[in-house]
C-alpha cells in the first residue's frame, strides 16, 4: 500500500502466450518500482502530456506530501552481462518450449522430453522480461503539507496543472515556475459547510 510500481507493454513471448493461454499481443511487466513511500499512498497520476522527451506523474500521500517524478528512458548497453544473460536466458528457454519432442523422439534425438522441460520450467524462477531501455526516475518536487492528508490528483489535459485534494477540504493548483522550475501553489479552494448550505471560498 506504500509502493508504486510503473508497468509497460511488451509483445509476448512464446512463454507467456502459452502459460497465460491468450491470444493478445502484447502484455504488462513490471518496469521499475519507487522507494517505499513513508505512508499510505492514496493517488497516483500519470502527466498525459507527453512532447517533452520524458514522462511525469504524482503521487497522493497519507502524510499529506505530494510527491512529482520524471521518468527518463535511455537504452541499456547490449554488452552487458546481465542483459546478455537475461536475453540469452528468454531465447533458449523460448526455442525449447516452441518445439516440443515426444519422449520417444526426444530418446532418439537426445533431447529433452517435453515433459522434462515442463518440470524444468515450472522448477525455474520466474523471468524478468528484457525492454532494451532503462527507467530513470527522479523525484523533482516534494510538496509538504501540501493538505493534512492528501487524498486525490488529477493532470490538466496540457500536463501543466496538478490538482490535489485532501481530507482539509481544500482543493489546490500547482504550477511550475518558468524562471526556477520549482513547482508552486498558485490557487486554491476551499469549500465550508454553514447552516444556510454550501459556501465556496476561493483564494487565488
Amino acid at each position: 500500500m506504500n509502493e508504486v510500481k510503473i508497468y509497460r507493454s511488451a509483445p509476448r513471448t512464446g512463454d507467456d502466450s502459452e502459460s497465460a493461454g491468450a491470444s493478445h499481443r502484447f502484455m504488462f511487466y513490471e518496469a521499475a518500482k519507487l522507494s517505499v513511500h513513508p505512508a499510505l499512498v492514496r493517488d497516483v497520476q500519470w502527466n498525459p502530456f507527453n512532447v517533452r522527451g520524458y514522462d511525469m506523474f504524482a503521487t497522493a500521500c497519507k502524510d499529506g506530501t505530494v510527491r512529482i517524478y520524471e521518468v527518463r528512458l535511455s537504452p541499456t548497453s547490449t554488452e552487458g552481462k546481465s542483459q546478455n544473460t537475461t536475453a540469452a536466458g528468454s531465447a533458449n528457454h523460448t526455442s525449447q518450449r516452441s518445439q516440443p519432442q515426444s519422449s520417444l523422439t526426444s530418446a532418439i534425438a537426445g533431447r529433452p522430453s517435453s515433459s522434462d522441460m515442463s518440470n524444468t520450467a515450472a522448477q525455474a524462477p520466474p523471468r524478468t522480461h528484457s525492454f532494451g531501455f532503462k527507467h530513470s526516475i527522479t523525484q523533482v518536487a516534494s510538496l509538504d503539507h501540501a493538505h493534512n492528508d492528501a487524498w486525490a490528483l488529477s493532470w490538466d489535459p496540457q500536463g501543466q496543472v496538478l490538482l490535489s485534494n485532501g481530507s482539509d477540504g481544500v482543493t489546490k493548483m500547482w504550477r511550475r515556475s518558468v524562471q526556477n522550475g520549482e513547482w508552486l501553489l498558485f490557487a486554491d479552494q476551499k469549500v465550508e459547510f454553514g447552516d444556510e448550505g454550501e459556501e465556496e471560498k476561493a483564494n487565488e
